[in-house]
């Protein structure tokens, strides 16, 4: 075989190879983005559950505070009943403090409470969420090993044959092959008129008569694509 039809097989299996390659890594990254979300929401939902147990906290000590305060107050009004205060205005007084402060404490634990309940309401819609995306998750990975089984014997053939075709080939050319293969640029293009069909560059007549008439494979000075006859 001719080094310009072993080229041009080469990259044919090299183009094969990209477009597998390709393919595996678009269903690659859907599993990765659906793996980042389920980690996303986790988080997430771990947040509210740390925000909703601060606020129980910050309940309970309300609601102690306001036993106290209510205890305060009950004892207060017992000895105003049984005349037993030394100044009843003041005792009167103090029984209102009491009551505006109870009032206070009340308004703040209903807000506390109406913040956990939008943050059990925020875990249950990430809840649905964390259920979605774990269920995309798992249909992704399972097409992804569906693609991985039926592509991967594949991607082997080809590049053993790539290979062993790249052993039969001169060695500048072999080592432009070895060295750009993971670029995913063209590695060999063929002549279109009088320029390189990678670049369009304008080749010299030199360049063109070797690669038309001699079949010489020639390096394209601007893209490094191996320009062959069409």
């Amino acid at each position: 075989m001719k080094t310009m039809d072993i080229l041009c097989s080469a990259w044919r299996k090299q183009q094969k190879l990209n477009e597998i390659n390709g393919i595996l890594t678009k269903h690659r990254r859907e599993v990765q983005k659906y793996q980042d979300q389920i980690v996303e929401v986790r988080q997430k939902i771990h947040q509210s559950h740390k925000i909703v147990a601060e606020k129980e906290l910050q309940e309970a000590e309300l609601m102690k505070s306001l036993a106290t305060i209510e205890k305060s107050r009950n004892r207060t009004k017992k000895l105003m009943d049984e005349g037993q205060v030394f100044d009843f205005f003041t005792a009167q007084s103090q029984v209102k403090a009491y009551e505006e402060k109870m009032a206070l404490l009340e308004e703040q634990a209903l807000l506390l409470m109406e913040e956990q309940d939008a943050e059990h309401t925020r875990i249950a819609l990430l809840a649905d969420q964390l259920a979605f995306v774990t269920k995309r998750y798992g249909e992704e990975s399972a097409l992804l090993v569906e693609k991985e089984t039926e592509l991967e014997p594949v991607f082997e053939k080809f590049e053993n044959g790539l290979l062993q075709q790249m052993t039969s080939m001169p060695p500048e050319f072999e080592k432009h092959f070895q060295r750009n293969r993971s670029t995913h640029r063209m590695l060999v293009a063929e002549l279109n008129g009088k320029n390189c069909g990678s670049c369009g560059l304008a080749l010299p007549a030199m360049a063109i008569s070797e690669v038309v008439r001699l079949s010489r494979p020639y390096f394209c000075l601007s893209c490094k694509a191996i320009v062959v006859a069409p």
